[in-house]
């Protein structure tokens, strides 16, 4: 039966780390400002989702995924970079042609594209390999392996969206075309992370 304490470890040290500034977080902001009369799950559960493989990745035992190739693992950061960017662009745009509060980026959307911005970052994968098997002992059962894998998600979820809910808050200070600018830059801020990332 796996210690009360470690789950309560897992979480903390899942939380902490979600809150470091990264590409995961970029996101959730440029999608919480994009939001000016609330906010709303559908980033971070995004994000979270493509936490949710990495963990179920570290689950099952792919200790492989540390090493992968160079190569690889620079085309899936310059990929998630990209598609950044493309986000980014498009926000920017929408300043520049005026377009009318409220205007955003549907709840599906913006879940698909946070799985995608997270799952396609290595880094994340890499960590989630190294550290899960540090709170596993050699009698660990399956179901303290899916009760690990429960109690970090739900702490990457709680942490992405505080960076929703106080981005939204700010979002609702701007007006229309500072708010989309803001949000433009804050895509292209995530790609020249993920960028640095892979020059690294």
């Amino acid at each position: 039966m796996l210690e009360p304490l470690r789950l309560v470890s897992f979480a903390a040290l899942m939380f902490g780390i979600s809150l470091v500034p990264g590409p995961a977080a970029a996101y959730c902001l440029a999608a919480g400002m994009d939001l000016r009369s609330g906010f709303s799950v559908s980033a971070a559960a995004g994000v979270t989702l493509g936490k949710l493989a990495h963990l179920v990745v570290a689950a099952v035992g792919a200790f492989w995924v540390t090493r992968l190739p160079g190569a690889v693992r620079v085309t899936m950061l310059l990929f998630a970079a990209a598609f950044m960017v493309v986000q980014g662009l498009r926000r920017w745009r929408r300043g520049d042609s005026h377009a009318p509060s409220g205007q955003s980026t549907g709840g599906s959307s913006r879940l698909l594209q946070g799985f995608a911005v997270s799952v396609f970052n290595p880094q994340s994968l890499a960590s989630a390999v190294a550290l899960f098997p540090l709170f596993l002992t050699p009698d660990s059962t399956a179901i303290d392996v899916a009760s690990l894998t429960a109690v970090a998600t739900l702490a990457v979820f709680v942490a992405y969206m505080l960076y929703e809910i106080v981005a939204a808050m700010v979002a609702r200070r701007l007006d229309s075309r500072s708010q989309v600018r803001v949000v433009g830059a804050t895509y292209m801020l995530a790609a020249v992370g993920l960028a640095v990332i892979a020059a690294s």
